[in-house]
């Protein structure tokens, strides 16, 4: 075989699924994880952001045009600012207007479980015998991120590029060694890309602008040292993609105001955007210790499978980006969940340990002790037990978190002018006074 030929290791190597009864218990299993996490996703929002992402959609579809100034502001009022969620601030809107805050909570609880349920169908694909405990790693790295935010958008994406890679794996390994035509694979991988990354653009520009270039990039630097024969399409649809991404509305604009903001001490400021490794020296209050340490070395272990993978397999496309991703959840805890998504187009253990009789029991251990974790801190931690978790799921907004009455009163009153509130507050505020009020947002 020619060096420069694709390798047979970028594409899934086949697995054994085990006996009819793994199988079995595998798709019981998927189906237990995916029953707990819709129900455990099932509850009130407590998230500070939707409220002024409803309100800048609110102006946005008013005026029919983007922000270029702090609207929401009391003490700068005509400081710059770019909106680089406008499409996700135009649908909240317009869901609030047509079913209120309800209908909000629903649609992201929806699209939770669809891209959850994507997830699952992938990783039965994918990593056959290992499904189950791969979902389950998903469900504690995730689970910092199960709110109504904009970065729902980001999970979908994350299935929607991973079947992509796939995609390209399947194409490259079915490739001659030189191609027809300048244009080969533009249905297969042009196409798909260009309007993932399009939508994606302009829902949530700040994660397509991170989970879109650089990986696609990385991927193809790979192909080029590997392959470099069959390398073009995924060069030239790498450029289709940045060219649709730059042309959509407010992506630039968004992109570069945001990463002027982007300061040590403006991300200090949120938990979030701290390293994952906190985990391990500050883990959330009433957290499973061994919950909080299984999160900080999460990343480190897959740091680890990757660098052996690499070596033994000789994969460059999906390594570089398997060590971009790892990277990410290693520097900030946001991204945590960005190392569940690895194993869907790097394999990262040898497809016969699963089934092997010594760890199989190890496997369905740390399943079972997963989905535990994640379970309890949501009815046990964050709730008083299931019954209470229960009793708060036709609740829109988290009691007691928001100034509730002072909303009462902004809406009847209309009032307008400055208002002086806490930071966590600025949304619900300019939510229930839709505009009339000035608080500072940010």
């Amino acid at each position: 075989m020619d060096s420069s030929d694709p390798q047979p290791s970028s594409v899934a190597r086949p697995v054994n699924s085990g006996n009819r009864t793994s199988s079995r218990l595998e798709v019981l299993a998927l189906g237990f994880l995916f029953a707990i996490f819709v129900f455990c996703s099932i509850r009130p929002m407590y998230g500070i952001d939707v409220y002024w992402h409803i309100a800048v959609g609110d102006w946005i579809r008013s005026t029919g045009a983007l922000p270029e100034r702090d609207l929401f502001s009391a003490f700068t009022p005509d400081g710059a600012w770019r909106s680089f969620q406008w499409g996700y601030q135009v649908l909240v809107s317009t869901l609030d207007e047509l079913g209120g805050l309800g209908l909000v909570r629903g649609f992201h609880i929806g699209l939770h479980a669809l891209a959850f349920a994507l997830f699952i169908r992938l990783a039965q694909i994918r990593v056959k015998g290992a499904a189950a405990v791969l979902v389950g790693v998903f469900l504690v790295a995730y689970m910092d991120r199960l709110r109504v935010r904009p970065h729902v958008f980001n999970l979908l994406g994350m299935v929607g590029l991973c079947w992509w890679f796939v995609r390209v794996q399947r194409w490259r390994s079915t490739q001659p060694a030189k191609l027809q035509s300048w244009h080969d694979g533009w249905r297969q991988l042009d196409l798909p890309l260009v309007v993932l990354a399009t939508l994606w653009a302009n829902i949530h520009a700040g994660g397509a602008a991170v989970l879109i270039p650089i990986p696609i990039f990385l991927f193809t630097l790979g192909a080029l040292i590997q392959s470099p024969r069959t390398s073009w399409p995924l060069i030239r649809a790498g450029l289709f993609t940045a060219l649709f991404m730059a042309v959509s509305p407010g992506f630039l604009s968004g992109i570069i105001h945001a990463m002027g903001t982007h300061t040590p001490a403006t991300l200090a400021m949120v938990p979030e955007w701290a390293p994952s490794w906190a985990y391990l020296t500050d883990p959330v209050a009433g957290r499973f210790v061994l919950l909080a340490w299984m999160q900080g070395i999460l990343p480190w272990v897959a740091l680890l499978l990757i660098l052996r993978t690499a070596i033994q397999e000789r994969n460059l496309p999906e390594a570089f980006v398997a060590g971009f991703l790892t990277y990410l959840a290693i520097r900030h805890a946001r991204f945590l969940y960005l190392i569940a998504f690895i194993p869907l187009f790097m394999p990262l253990w040898p497809s016969s340990w699963p089934d092997r009789p010594f760890i199989r029991p190890a496997v369905w251990a740390l399943t079972a002790f997963l989905g535990f974790a994640f379970t309890h801190h949501f009815l046990w931690v964050t709730r008083n037990g299931p019954m209470d978790h229960m009793a708060h799921m036709t609740v829109s907004v988290e009691p007691g978190l928001f100034p509730e009455q002072a909303g009462d009163f902004l809406a009847k009153s209309k009032t307008e002018g400055r208002v002086l509130n806490p930071t966590t507050w600025g949304g619900y505020i300019l939510y229930r006074g839709r505009g009339s009020a000035g608080p500072r947002l940010r």
